[in-house]
């Protein structure tokens, strides 16, 4: 059973899946809508609620630019990735 399963095809579910497939250097809104299907003022929105609560850290800054990483040291995110993995 997946994380969408349990808790259903959210803005924020499909953020931290993003994030979850994307180890290397972190993601900008841009990218993460292009692979998410949302626009980049959608995420935005959602990913505020995200770095409030620690979830997703912003890995890099390029200028204006921050790209965004799935904080894997978040006990709830710990406890989320064996469900992302399906």
């Amino acid at each position: 059973m997946s994380l969408m399963d349990i808790l259903g095809d959210t803005p924020q579910i499909r953020i931290l899946y993003c994030l979850y497939h994307t180890e290397l250097y972190g993601l900008s809104l841009t990218e993460i809508a292009k692979d998410i299907f949302m626009t980049r003022q959608t995420v935005s929105k959602y990913i505020k609620g995200l770095l409030n609560n620690n979830l997703v850290v912003i890995a890099r800054r390029f200028g204006k630019t921050k790209l965004y990483e799935l904080n894997r040291n978040h006990k709830l995110v710990k406890a989320l990735i064996p469900y992302m993995r399906r």
